[in-house]
């Protein structure tokens, strides 16, 4: 093998960490895609919060309500969080995708649930192949 070991590990290192990113990504894109063909959107209520986490390392988590066409009041807590909360006065409302085989099983629509973060760690792992790619080309 002609060039320094570093090379060897810095091209092992940044594939597999570019592809982790990649599969992880296109896992997520996939999943949502799927989701938001097969569930409805809907409008639901943010009705409070609550923080979980250390004291210091606290996260907000929304409490939603929605009520289906039965008058049932489904509620949950958002898996996603926000570290410094939100300044919007409860209660306000959101889009959310439900489960049409599950009335109460309910996500939040947008945002972080939109794909794009799944995108972008498609990207960041192409980026991160390359940069390996470039780094092995020049040491070697």
């Amino acid at each position: 093998m002609e060039g320094p070991p570093i090379a060897a590990i810095i091209g092992i290192v940044g594939a597999v960490v570019g592809i982790s990113l990649i599969l992880l990504g296109g896992r997520s894109v996939a999943r949502q895609a799927s989701r938001a063909s097969r569930w409805r959107r809907e409008r639901a209520t943010v009705v409070g919060y609550e923080w979980r986490g250390a004291a210091d390392h606290a996260v907000q988590h929304w409490r939603i309500e929605r009520t289906d066409a039965r008058g049932t009041v489904h509620r949950t807590t958002s898996q996603l969080g926000m570290s410094h909360g939100t300044m919007r006065r409860f209660p306000f409302d959101v889009d959310v995708l439900v489960d049409p085989h599950d009335e109460s099983s309910f996500v939040l629509a947008g945002g972080c649930r939109s794909g794009w973060g799944g995108l972008l760690a498609v990207f960041a792992g192409l980026f991160t192949m390359l940069i390996a790619g470039s780094i092995v080309a020049l040491i070697a």
